[in-house]
């Protein structure tokens, strides 16, 4: 019994009540639809049989009419007293009315069977079976007739006179008997017509009516569901949605006014109850914040401290790799102007296609090592780049490095002019990196010179240092701009204007430099006499004396490199990005 009274309060009998009465006056109005279409549809039948009765009525009438003429022609005599249409043609006319006459017999008997069988109620059918017994005492008397007239047909007889007025007597004697069946079937099936039409507009109106009273009664039912169901549920969802809402956004105080025993009324219960749980856990969540943000603030400084170190290292790897993937362009170069001008020709003998592969494969090996430069401090934890240093040939070195630019000064119509010792100069350090540099030195002043310009390159050993000297016959680097050329990253003057410049290659260049305990000093514009007063590496200004073997040319750019010729007492591993030792 509890079960039950608890099932009735719950929203799902009042959305089954709902839903049953809308179902029963759909089933209603669709039963009274059916009905009334079958009923219109019968009615409907029924005057369109009788109108097509009406019609064979008629077709009946017309050919009896047209045999009665077809009688009159062949039996009347004509005027020199001989009959008119006593000969084969005639004869064939009649037989012809005759057959149809009966064709129309035969069509209305059929119609007339036919709404018999369609008939379903008694009196419809005893109704049309009296029209039946009509139209065969309609078809009895034309057969008597036709049976008459056959002898005057046949032959001639003693007075073709005589015979006429006897078939008119009989053709009267006919329509009299014949005509007021006729018009009884046709006023019978036009009476019929008439009540189907009657009860066709009476049932449209009864089902006009019905459809009215349908629609009111949706209406008052879908009034009554939404008063009484729908919007105390949609209140009530609307103020569940809103302390969820509330809820959601931190406002755990929310609490639903509880109403009912149904389903919704016991899940306000649970929203309310979950809102207390949650104030709860808030609370837990709270203190428990407070002693991490306690922890945290007391490990802050370890946390700082350890922060830093990161950030060191991870600077000085990205620097190098900056610094690192620059340089690995020079041995690309290299391969890619060799190939280029080697092909460019289109007839070239053996020895030249074997000095271009020789000369690629020595770049490909020295592009290797930079490579594997490359992986071994990726791998590293510290950041550091062994640097191989040793006693090498400095002249030799030089002539490495113009050989790597020789192929870009070509294709850039660029004239090298080398000015070195014809004996060795020896010096100390990593011979290869010190190669790299000068060639990046010689391609910036390859980039910087006019086509049919010269680049001019000198090695002279001066005490307890060898240097190298670069000058080109571009711009020049502006004043204002020349102290910061070696700085990382720094591009300016005309090199930014046509994105060519020293930018990364003199920062690299220098940091080598530096890690062998030399110098780079930078001259621009180049004075002609010689004598260098650019920038060191400490950004002072340098004079020395030497340079006069450049001898005479248009203003440019002038570097000089300057190695030391003995051992330095530090080690050979030294970190990117760190000071010059």
């Amino acid at each position: 019994m509890r079960r039950a009274l608890a099932f009735v309060r719950s929203l799902r009998a009042r959305f089954l009540l709902a839903v049953g009465l809308l179902a029963l006056v759909a089933l209603g109005s669709a039963v009274a639809l059916v009905v009334g279409i079958s009923a219109a549809t019968h009615d409907i039948d029924t005057a369109a049989a009788a109108h097509r009765r009406v019609e064979l009525l008629g077709a009946l009438s017309a050919r009896v009419s047209d045999y009665a003429v077809l009688l009159l022609q062949a039996v009347a005599p004509a005027a020199d007293g001989e009959r008119g249409g006593g000969d084969a043609v005639a004869g064939a006319r009649l037989a012809g009315a005759r057959d149809g006459v009966e064709a129309s017999f035969g069509d209305l008997d059929a119609a007339l069977r036919a709404e018999i069988d369609r008939t379903s109620d008694a009196d419809g059918k005893t109704m049309v079976a009296t029209r039946s017994l009509v139209l065969a005492r309609m078809r009895a008397r034309f057969q008597a007739l036709d049976r008459q007239v056959q002898p005057l047909v046949a032959g001639p007889g003693v007075d073709a006179a005589t015979d006429a007025e006897r078939l008119r007597a009989m053709l009267d004697t006919f329509a009299t008997s014949f005509a007021p069946l006729l018009a009884e079937l046709i006023d019978e099936e036009r009476r019929t017509s008439s009540v189907a039409q009657s009860e066709t507009k009476v049932l449209r109106d009864r089902l006009t009516m019905l459809a009215i009273a349908a629609v009111l009664l949706v209406l008052l039912l879908a009034v009554f569901v939404y008063v009484g169901i729908v919007r105390p549920v949609a209140v009530r969802a609307a103020a569940v949605a809103h302390a969820v809402g509330d809820i959601g956004a931190g406002r755990f105080d929310t609490r639903l006014a509880v109403g009912g025993r149904d389903e919704l009324s016991l899940l306000m219960l649970s929203v309310n109850r979950m809102a207390a749980r949650l104030a709860r856990r808030e609370a837990g969540v709270a203190a428990d914040r407070a002693r991490l943000t306690e922890i945290i603030e007391a490990n802050t400084a370890d946390l700082r401290a350890a922060n830093r170190a990161l950030e060191e290292t991870d600077s000085a790897r990205r620097r190098f790799f900056a610094d690192v993937s620059h340089e690995l362009r020079t041995p690309l170069t290299v391969i890619l102007g060799e190939a280029d001008v080697t092909l460019r020709a289109s007839h070239n003998h053996e020895t030249v296609y074997r000095a271009a592969l020789s000369t690629i494969r020595q770049r490909g090996r020295r592009l290797r090592r930079r490579v594997e430069d490359l992986l071994r401090v990726a791998r590293s934890e510290s950041g550091q780049i062994e640097l191989s240093q040793a006693t090498f040939d400095a002249v030799q070195m030089v002539g490495d490095a113009v050989e790597d630019v020789s192929a870009l000064a070509r294709a850039a119509g660029v004239r090298l002019d080398t000015n070195l010792p014809s004996g060795p100069l020896t010096a100390y350090g990593d011979a290869d990196w010190l190669r790299q540099v000068v060639a990046g030195v010689l391609e910036n002043a390859v980039r910087h010179s006019p086509q049919g310009g010269t680049v001019q390159v000198l090695a002279r050993a001066g005490g307890d240092s060898i240097a190298v000297t670069v000058a080109d016959e571009g711009p020049g680097i502006p004043a204002e701009i020349l102290p910061r050329v070696l700085e990382r990253f720094f591009r300016g003057g005309a090199a930014a204007d046509r994105g060519l410049g020293y930018g990364i290659g003199l920062s690299l260049a220098k940091w080598i430099v530096d890690q062998h305990h030399g110098a780079v000093e930078i001259e621009s514009p180049a004075r002609p006499d010689g004598l260098p007063a650019g920038t060191g590496t400490d950004g002072a200004q340098a004079a020395t004396s030497g340079d006069a073997g450049l001898g005479a040319r248009p203003p440019g750019t002038r570097v000089t490199l300057r190695l030391p010729t003995l051992r330095p007492a530090d080690p050979s591993v030294m970190v990117m990005g760190g000071q010059a030792g």
